[in-house]
């Protein structure tokens, strides 16, 4: 649900909401394209998706450095992220600070949601890309599939249903597609 247009405003607004206290901690807060986008927590299938996202990264990471989060803030220009997934190489990773991510990650991945998933297939797709992500994965839950849009590709996207992801930006990196949706 967006509730509000303007960068600044949509800033203000959510400023002026957490120091009075009034935000749910039962819902999850993004500024996209200057709307305030308000969530719900999202359905068993989608953190499970998360989870193997997660072990994956962060097996790797804990090999070859690098940093993974989930549900860390994005903040860049106007834009306010809170991707599922941000990764960061090792050759990177001096670039974070304590907030957050405030330079692009390497890597982001978002699972979609009834709620989410048309924010996610298009709209974030454009923002990861306009911030420089370097590669942005969807798992779209309801046509078992992972979409990879690369930023050195011209907005073409890869469709994955079966086999390995691999990446990049994670060389050796390579998460089993059907355990995106082994709890679906």
């Amino acid at each position: 649900m967006a509730v509000s247009t303007g960068a600044g405003m949509a800033q203000a607004q959510l400023a002026r909401l957490e120091a009075e206290g009034k935000l749910d901690e039962a819902l999850r807060y993004e500024i996209l394209n200057g709307e305030l986008v308000v969530r719900g927590f999202p359905l068993i299938a989608h953190e499970e998706a998360v989870n193997v996202l997660m072990v994956h990264l962060l097996s790797w990471t804990h090999e070859h450095g690098g940093k993974v989060f989930a549900g860390a803030g994005i903040e860049i220009g106007a834009q306010q992220l809170g991707p599922d997934v941000a990764f960061i190489g090792p050759e990177r990773v001096g670039e974070l600070d304590a907030d957050g991510f405030h330079v692009p990650p390497d890597l982001v991945a978002e699972v979609t949601s009834p709620g989410t998933r048309s924010l996610d297939l298009h709209e974030k797709r454009d923002i990861y890309q306009e911030l420089g992500v370097g590669e942005y994965w969807v798992v779209d839950l309801r046509r078992r599939r992972v979409l990879v849009h690369r930023l050195d590709a011209a907005d073409e996207a890869r469709t994955v249903t079966s086999g390995t992801l691999v990446t990049p930006v994670a060389p050796g990196l390579g998460v089993p597609v059907a355990e995106l949706f082994a709890g679906r």
